[in-house]
């Protein structure tokens, strides 16, 4: 588990728009123990707005000052698992299990994998918090 302060490499770095490759456009520079526990998820610069913490609403301020930006898990590749890994990577860790595809196999509608209730409750609640 990566505690929430040490999810990003280097927080003033972050803030200030500073360097790096991890994400380019704004800065914000995920840390190795954040790309290493999402490994699997493509790690992205998101825009997000902060919520009155008494009502659980958008702020009325809704001007581009009061937006801010974060990192976001999304869905990936197989392929792009590879590019940042490395080509054994996936067969070093996963293969054994007998699984050889994080992404590709299960997206198609034949594949038979459905979504877990548990974890969709799981994502509602985070969500709401």
């Amino acid at each position: 588990e990566v505690p929430a302060d040490e999810i990003m490499a280097d927080p003033v770095l972050s803030v200030a728009g500073g360097g790096g490759d991890a994400v380019e456009k704004g800065g914000i520079i995920p840390s190795a123990a954040y790309l290493e526990r999402e490994e699997e998820f493509d790690i992205v610069e998101a825009e997000y707005q902060e919520l009155d913490p008494q009502h659980h609403q958008q702020l009325c301020d809704t001007s581009a000052a009061s937006k801010r930006m974060g990192i976001l898990c999304r869905r990936s590749t197989d392929e792009a698992y590879r590019a940042r890994w490395g080509s054994n990577r996936l067969a070093e860790k996963y293969g054994k299990h007998g699984i050889n595809s994080i992404w590709d196999e299960w997206s198609r509608p034949d594949s038979g994998i459905l979504p877990c209730a548990p974890y969709l409750r799981h994502c509602v609640l985070a969500a709401e918090k």
